[in-house]
This record gives C-alpha cells, sequence and structure tokens, in this order.
C-alpha cells in the first residue's frame, strides 16, 4: 500500500560556518508555530558546545522549512480547489502567511533546533565561552602542534585555525521544501514528541488569522503581562510555558462572542476553541466584533492592574470578564434597564469587586443547619456544598455561569446605589442623547435640571459633566426616546429616580 506524500523534505549534512550565513535569513515562530521555549542559559549553551567539540554534532537535527519551496508548492497547487473549500482556505492562509515573511527578508522557518541555532549564534558572536576544560591542538609555527584551552576563552580570541575546526563542524539538517501550515504544524508536534502536547497549544501554533490577532494583541503588552504576573493557579493547561495566558484570552473571547450570539451563558468548548484557533476561524466572528472582545479584556486588564500587590485566582479573572460581558450588553436577560455600566473608578470598582466575589465565594461554602452550624460528615470534615458559588467558580457548563452571572448581578443590584452615587460606575444610554441634544433641552429650561436647580455651562457640557440626560417618563413602559421625552437631572437625581432596576433578577 502506497501512501500520499504530503511533505516533500531532504536531509544532508550542512557545515556550521554555511549555516552560520543563514542566520539572518532564518525564522524562528514561538509566537504560533513554535512552543513558548525558554533561551537556553549560558551554562547549557556551554554545555552543549563542549559536546560539539566532542564530537556529537551529527547526532543533533535541525529543521529549516524552505519558505520559496512551500510558496511555489502552495501557488501551484491551489487552484486544485474551490474557493469554499476548507484546503483552499488552508492554501491560502500558507500563502499569506510565508508571503509575509519573505517580504521582511526571511528564507527559512526553524521549526525544531531553534536552541540549537541560537546556541551556535551567539557563541559564534562570543556571547559566551565553554566552562569545561577542552583543549584544541594548532600548529605552533613551526610544525609542532600545542594544545590550547579553550575554557573560558571566546570565539573572536580563539586562534585561526580552532575557529576553522569550529566553522567546519559537520550539521545534520533537513529541509522540508513542500508543506502547507498543517503540514507545517504536523511536523512541529512530531519533533517536540517528548513532552505530551494539550489541545491549546497543538491549536495555538497554527499561524491562522485569530492566531495572529491574539498575539499581536498580547505582545509586547506590559500591563497584560503584569496582571498574569499577578495571578495565582496557572498550572496544567494553563501554566505559562503552555501558553496558558493566551488560553484564557481565547476564552474571553470566546465567551464574548457567544454572548453576542445570544448564548450568554455558554462557555467556549475546546471544539469552539479549535474552529476559533484554524485557518477558517469563526464564522461570522470580525474583525469589529473581536475588536469589541479585546475592548473588554483591555477593560479588565485596567481594572485588575489597580492592585499591582493583589495576587489574584485564575478564576476571579473569569468571573470579573463575565460580569463585565453582562455589564457591556443593554439586552442582557438580568439587564431590565436597558442600559450598559461604565466603570468610572477602576481602583474602587475592583476593590467593591474583591469584597463582593470572595464575600460569594465563602458565604454559602460549607451546608450549615438552620442554625448556623456547619455540618460535619461521619469522617470528621465540615461538610461542602456542591452548589457553592466557590465550588461553581471551578466548573464552566451553562448552569455553572449562569448562577455566577446571577450571584454577581445581585450583589451589584444591592449595591448599586451607592456605587453610582460615589462615582465608581456610570449608566451609559445605549438610545443615546447627544451632547447638543442636553444643550437644546437646558436653553429651554433656563439650565435648570428636573427639580429646578440651576447649573452651570461646564456641569452640563464638562468632561465631568454631573448632568445627565434622563427620560421624563420611564421607556420600559413604552414611552418615547425622543427629545420631547428628554429632562436633565444629576447623576445622583437620577441614580435615586431610575426606578430602582437597571439590572434585577
Amino acid at each position: 500500500m502506497a501512501f500520499k506524500k504530503s511533505i516533500d523534505a531532504s536531509v544532508g549534512e550542512m557545515k556550521l560556518n554555511q549555516l552560520r550565513k543563514l542566520f539572518p535569513y532564518i525564522h524562528v515562530d514561538t509566537n504560533t508555530l513554535q512552543r513558548l521555549l525558554d533561551e537556553w542559559p549560558d551554562q547549557v549553551k556551554a554545555e552543549h558546545m563542549r559536546a560539539i567539540f566532542e564530537g556529537h554534532s551529527n547526532i543533533y537535527t535541525i529543521v529549516l522549512i524552505s519558505i520559496d519551496g512551500c510558496l511555489n508548492y502552495c501557488n501551484s497547487i491551489i487552484n486544485e480547489y474551490e474557493k469554499d473549500d476548507t484546503e483552499y482556505s488552508a492554501v491560502a492562509e500558507t500563502i499569506e502567511y510565508l508571503s509575509k515573511l519573505k517580504s521582511t527578508g526571511k528564507r527559512y522557518l526553524n521549526i525544531d533546533g531553534q536552541h540549537r541555532v541560537k546556541t551556535y549564534e551567539d557563541f559564534l558572536k562570543s556571547k559566551f565561552t565553554i566552562e569545561a576544560s577542552v583543549f584544541d591542538y594548532v600548529d605552533n609555527g613551526d610544525g609542532a602542534p600545542i594544545a590550547f584551552q579553550l575554557k573560558g576563552v571566546k570565539f573572536k580570541d580563539m586562534p585561526e585555525q580552532t575557529q576553522q575546526t569550529i566553522l567546519d563542524t559537520p550539521l545534520t539538517l533537513v529541509m522540508i521544501n513542500k508543506a502547507t501550515l498543517q503540514d507545517m504544524v504536523d511536523v512541529t508536534i512530531y519533533t517536540n514528541i517528548g513532552e505530551p502536547w494539550n489541545n491549546h497549544e497543538r491549536r495555538i501554533i497554527i499561524p491562522s488569522k485569530f492566531n495572529r490577532f491574539l498575539i499581536n494583541y498580547m505582545n509586547d503588552n506590559p500591563l497584560m503581562e503584569a496582571m498574569f504576573n499577578n495571578t495565582k493557579n496557572l498550572s496544567g493547561k494553563y501554566s505559562i510555558v503552555k501558553k496558558g495566558d493566551a488560553l484564557m484570552v481565547a476564552e474571553w473571547v470566546g465567551y464574548h462572542y457567544n454572548s453576542l450570539k445570544g448564548e450568554i451563558y455558554k462557555w467556549p468548548d475546546d471544539v469552539q476553541l479549535n474552529t476559533q484557533s484554524s485557518v477558517i476561524g469563526l464564522d461570522g466572528h470580525s474583525t469589529s466584533k473581536l475588536n469589541k472582545s479585546t475592548s473588554l479584556i483591555s477593560k479588565l486588564v485596567e481594572i485588575v492592574n489597580t492592585a499591582s500587590s493583589v495576587k489574584f485566582e485564575r478564576t476571579l479573572l473569569d468571573n470579573l470578564f463575565i460580569l463585565l460581558t453582562a455589564f457591556d450588553s443593554s439586552s442582557h436577560p438580568l439587564n431590565s434597564f436597558q442600559k450598559k455600566v461604565k466603570i468610572s473608578s477602576p481602583s474602587k470598582f475592583l476593590d467593591w469587586f474583591l469584597k463582593m466575589e470572595s464575600t460569594l465565594r465563602e458565604r454559602d461554602f460549607y451546608n450549615k443547619d438552620k442554625d448556623g452550624n456547619i455540618y460535619i460528615d461521619d469522617f470528621g470534615n465540615k461538610s461542602t456544598n456542591s452548589e457553592s458559588f466557590k465550588r461553581k467558580c471551578g466548573a464552566k457548563k451553562v448552569d455553572d455561569i449562569e448562577k455566577r452571572s446571577t450571584l454577581m448581578i445581585q450583589e451589584f443590584n444591592n449595591d448599586y446605589n451607592d456605587l453610582f452615587a460615589s462615582g465608581v460606575v456610570s449608566l451609559v444610554d445605549t438610545n443615546n442623547f447627544t451632547k447638543a441634544d442636553k444643550l437644546e433641552v437646558a436653553i429651554e429650561n433656563d439650565f435648570k435640571d428636573a427639580s429646578g436647580n440651576e447649573f452651570t455651562f461646564e456641569e452640563l457640557m464638562g468632561s465631568d459633566s454631573i448632568i445627565e440626560g434622563d427620560h421624563q417618563e420611564a421607556r420600559d413602559g413604552g414611552n418615547s426616546t425622543s427629545k420631547e421625552n428628554l429632562t436633565l437631572r444629576t447623576k445622583r437625581a437620577n441614580i435615586r429616580k431610575s426606578n430602582k432596576k437597571m439590572i434585577s433578577i
């Protein structure tokens, strides 16, 4: 039986000096097509170079992908598929990805042996030295060889003969000339098979549009990095070395996407996340929707980073995003006032949220009798409530997310008068009255609010305006949202008047 050959690769020998000439043209895609690998410390680099000097160079394989070769291959096969085929999308994505790399001057992708390639490059640039005793025998000029100690000597300070010996070191090279992105992903996984890959690691290395969007959003974002540095329990699939931070952000995007579709309590599962990271991506998940998602995530990051000395539970960040998602939707089923909630004071809101969330975690965690005493089981252990908020924080089924949302919004509902009055949060009318509308009504009423109190122009039109547009008759009774139904109130008065059901259960 013959198997279809999807990858064309050649195996050969390349001297270190030849590889040296390729260094500027080699790209290592640690954001997508590779695992997140920490650079070897100098001690490890030195040990590897010692092994190379001892003749072990041929046992280490370097795998490169020829950008030109794979581009030519993909351009030659793309017309074999219909434009609505999955295969067409995969090949087209490969062409786009490789073309961008080529435009930066890169010729090769390094998908295995990137640590070794970086070690060779740094050694030849004299960035570290060998720490073990290694000798090379060089000609002293009269034909008699002498031993030269390489320990502690930088490459640039070694004898010319020794430098040439090092540059002549043979290396085993695999060059892939024909492959698609999926082929590259498969090769990457196969060549790093020593440690099992989780589902997120497998999908995040795909250079898809969503993954590039995700990585670009997270890269060079010190606030994002600071937040995850202060996050506890980033282990297992959420470990940073397994790109668990990217997994959390991908889950938040998927959850917000579901919310926009009306599936407000659906946390994304592996199937959805796989589709999201594929070359096709989520159907209908436009750039504008992604921008809305990242806007919410940026707000979460801003809020969390107001308390740099606090270590946050990973699930607490999820809860905060769930709450922000509810606040961002005027049509959320728990929002009967039909207004979005704006966080005006991130630090004060975080203080409220931390107190509220920790209270919920402890309130019903244990089963208690009617007198408030905790039940003790037959083994002397405290009896925990499987339906408690704290237990639900570790689960992500629809009913789990619904309960978490409901309980948090109930607490917000209890406190919103104080939060609004103190300027921590404000309401955003989705049927917006413009500043021009407010000014027109103010002129008609001699710059007096609904209670007859006079206000200044700055209080009305300034960036920190305390005068808000409001409906004379509540909208939820079917009354008009036109200017004829508009009146002006202070924020505090608007809160008191707000028919006390901004978000009700």
